[in-house]
């Protein structure tokens, strides 16, 4: 497999062990420009944006996931931090802007949920057809939930017009700070489970249609009985760039479990059609897909006895095409990665190859080329930083040179108004590693040799003299591209 290089890259300061799912890109604050989101064990989470840090929370527990996705308010991101002691923070950003002059700046959630304990993956997209988003969590008990979030009345309440520290009275003169904090209370009701026998034994699925929503209170909203003035409920406000503030999304939230899933193996990866389909990686390269009514089919792919211990990457690539086919990828962690075509109820093997790495992360981005936007390219990355970029026919590989905890490749904004393909890493030695400026839309193009790349740049050619020749190559190995 060729190997290619990108030489370009950045060095953000971050510190803390980082599990393999807290790390996220996406669009956090809504203003078009995607963000770089990395949260430790520690319980510190980072906003990094144009390669700064640009909002920081702490003491949030033991961070093991996080997600970006308009859990909240329709078409608008939050950002949704969950952590293994079992609480579910929300994040929302959309009234923070961006000024290049002020430094890094302490935030605290808007809510925190209670959630079940020990979540290794989160999810958010619409998995039942129903037009909300469901925010789905995988356990490392082997258990599956979809939880709805639900404000009082059913409705979103509006986000109150942030309040600015310039503008409290002139005889304030101590900063304005939250002054009630998020409490939490489990709200007990019944809940009827249905018992689901399936034919694979391998599998015992439950599905809750009444559960028993999680919920709390945020620091809006009084508890009854409370004997605080409405002034006081009713306008936290937690120090911000420019005097800006973290409103509270709703008086009150819960998060409610509309369905549960109990697997025989180990939870991998968690992928979704856009069609109400969910896609669950299984133990051994096995793959279960669930439907938008809770039912589930065991796919039938590759069955090898010796990787049954081995955790299953999955992807699903692009949109259903005028034969209603998709493409599915999965690698798993003795290095394989198989392509299938998904039409009906068929399984259809692709290519397949093989590296000797053990691959742990696999992701997709989309990339400009000469055919347009929005060609996804296929990412590998395996703990020891080997990283394979592929397609449906090329496979490419850059060799990273130092064991990784954490991965993501996207798209990322390294100047204002231009997100552009990015390979994130975070090593075990502390360190954030941004790689970009990474032109995927030419890393399948043709072997070339060094001359004709030179002569194609402009930069020498075959006939001149040596010295000459030298004085070229100087230039293109140490002088930039």
């Amino acid at each position: 497999m060729r190997c290619i290089s990108f030489p370009l890259r950045k060095r953000l300061s971050f510190s803390g062990n980082v599990n393999a799912s807290a790390i996220a890109l996406g669009d956090v604050d809504n203003d078009g420009d995607n963000e770089l989101v990395i949260g430790n064990i520690q319980g510190d989470l980072c906003i990094f944006k144009y390669n700064q840090p640009w909002r920081l929370a702490r003491d949030l527990g033991t961070i093991t996931s996080i997600a970006t996705g308009d859990l909240v308010h329709p078409g608008k991101n939050a950002l949704i931090c969950i952590s293994a002691e079992g609480f579910c923070h929300i994040f929302d950003l959309q009234n923070h802007t961006y000024d290049q002059s002020s430094d890094m700046v302490m935030m605290t959630p808007n809510l925190k949920l209670p959630i079940p304990v020990n979540i290794s993956r989160v999810l958010i997209s619409d998995i039942d057809g129903d037009g909300q988003q469901e925010l789905v969590v995988a356990r490392t008990d082997r258990y599956l939930h979809a939880y709805a979030l639900q404000f009082l009345n059913n409705q979103l309440s509006p986000i109150p017009k942030p309040m600015s520290i310039a503008s409290a009275p002139a005889t304030e003169s101590r900063p304005m700070t939250a002054v009630k904090e998020v409490r939490e209370r489990t709200v007990t009701s019944t809940s009827t489970q249905l018992q689901i026998q399936i034919p694979n034994k391998d599998l015992a699925m439950t599905t809750s249609y009444q559960g028993a929503p999680l919920s709390a209170v945020s620091a809006s909203s009084p508890l009854p009985g409370d004997s605080s003035s409405a002034a006081e409920t009713m306008t936290p406000v937690s120090p911000g760039l420019g005097g800006e503030s973290l409103m509270p999304l709703a008086p009150r939230a819960s998060l409610f479990e509309k369905h549960q899933w109990l697997f025989s193996g180990q939870l991998g990866a968690l992928a979704t059609d856009g069609g109400g389909v969910l896609y669950v990686g299984q133990p051994g390269g096995q793959v279960t897909a669930i439907s938008a009514d809770g039912q589930t089919l065991p796919l039938d792919l590759r069955k090898d006895a010796t990787l049954m211990e081995t955790t299953t990457e999955v992807l699903i690539v692009g949109e259903k095409d005028e034969d209603k086919a998709m493409d599915m990828v999965c690698c798993t962690m003795d290095g394989s990665i198989q392509r299938y075509t998904l039409k009906g109820n068929k399984v259809i093997p692709g290519n397949a190859f093989q590296v000797d790495h053990p691959l742990f992360s696999l992701q997709s981005v989309s990339v400009d080329d000469n055919n347009g936007p929005g060609t996804d390219l296929q990412v590998a990355c395996a703990w020891d930083g080997t990283t394979v970029i592929f397609n449906e026919q090329h496979a490419v590989r850059f060799p990273f040179k130092h064991r990784v905890c954490a991965f993501a490749v996207g798209q990322m904004a390294m100047q204002p108004g231009r997100n552009e393909a990015v390979l994130v890493y975070v090593t075990f030695n502390d360190e954030v590693l941004v790689y970009h400026d990474l032109k995927l839309s030419k890393v399948f193009e043709g072997e070339t040799d060094f001359w004709s790349l030179l002569e194609r740049e402009g930069r020498t050619h075959k006939d001149q003299d040596k010295e000459s020749q030298l004085h070229a190559i100087r230039q293109a190995l140490y002088q930039g591209r």
